[in-house]
């Protein structure tokens, strides 16, 4: 089945050497390796390391469409417990 994350492992995954990861719609991705990539910047996504960033993904629907959410998916390690 899908590997399942605890909330603990999400908020201690908040940059630096343990990882970079965040949480879209209860699922998990390490976007370490995409931060630099990122169209509006890195410190947004910074910012939002080791939480829940559902909310401000959703505030830019224009820019998080079908093309960012396969992007996402590339990122995608597992859900929340």
């Amino acid at each position: 089945g899908r590997r399942k994350i605890s909330v603990y492992d999400v908020i201690t995954h908040n940059g630096g050497s343990n990882g970079s990861w965040m949480v879209i719609d209860d699922c998990v991705y390490d976007v370490g390796q995409y931060i630099d990539l990122h169209p509006g910047g890195n410190e947004i996504i910074e910012s939002v390391l080791g939480t829940d960033a559902t909310a401000l993904f959703n505030l830019f629907p224009t820019l998080h469409g079908k093309m960012a959410r396969s992007i996402l998916q590339l990122y995608y390690i597992g859900d929340v417990e």
